[in-house]
């Protein structure tokens, strides 16, 4: 692959580690049912990135098995990652 990008004057790039960061103990249980639903996001036709798919998300929880009492904090919680999430991806 680098005889062709230097084919066209590009040189590859060394992938970088991503920063690393902290996750608070009450916010863990948020952070996982995130990650449950990281192949949930909801796209454009033009391929830019809308958000997390609440449907799936609200299902994720169900398997889960959240107690219905606690869905609503937790979906709040997970819309502030979302939120941090989309800030980072339409950074570039």
């Amino acid at each position: 692959m680098s005889t062709d990008l230097a084919a066209f004057g590009l040189a590859e790039e060394e992938p970088q580690a991503p920063e690393a960061f902290q996750v608070l103990p009450e916010n863990w249980p948020a952070f996982e049912l995130f990650m449950a639903c990281q192949q949930d996001w909801n796209y454009t036709p033009m391929g830019i990135v809308l958000g997390l798919d609440k449907a799936a998300l609200l299902a994720t929880m169900q398997m889960y098995q959240i107690p219905p009492e606690d869905q609503k904090a937790r979906l709040n919680q997970v819309m502030l990652i979302v939120r941090g999430a989309l800030e980072m991806l339409r950074k570039d």
